[in-house]
């Protein structure tokens, strides 16, 4: 892949997940924003180039709480990073506050088959 497009596609990947926290925030329930949590599901299915920066955008979320965990959850429910689920356990062990570790607990979840 030449260069710009790549470019393109990392730009596409940071909007769509602004779009996708955005929604979230804003909305009121999953009807809201699982529509958002789908595009980017499916661009970063789509785009594999794009894993690595998905992944590292993920891990910054989870150390600031800036990303939402019912995206995280989401995507990992299908993409099952084991980067996110090895961080997301590190971090309840590192901090066992009932209302940090709850969030991280559900992203755990998020990779279980019956989630």
């Amino acid at each position: 892949m030449r260069a710009s497009g790549r470019e393109e596609h990392e730009a596409r990947l940071g909007e769509l997940f602004d779009a996708a926290e955005e929604s979230c925030n804003e909305g009121v329930s999953t009807i809201d924003f699982e529509p958002a949590f789908v595009r980017l599901l499916e661009f970063i299915k789509a785009h594999p180039e794009c894993h690595e920066s998905a992944e590292r955008r993920f891990l910054k979320g989870l150390s600031a709480p800036t990303l939402s965990w019912e995206l995280v959850s989401f995507c990992m429910h299908s993409l099952r990073m084991q980067a996110i689920k090895d961080e997301a356990g590190r971090l309840i062990d590192e901090d066992p506050n009932p209302r940090r570790t709850g969030p991280l607990s559900d992203i755990l979840a998020s990779f279980e088959n019956d989630w």
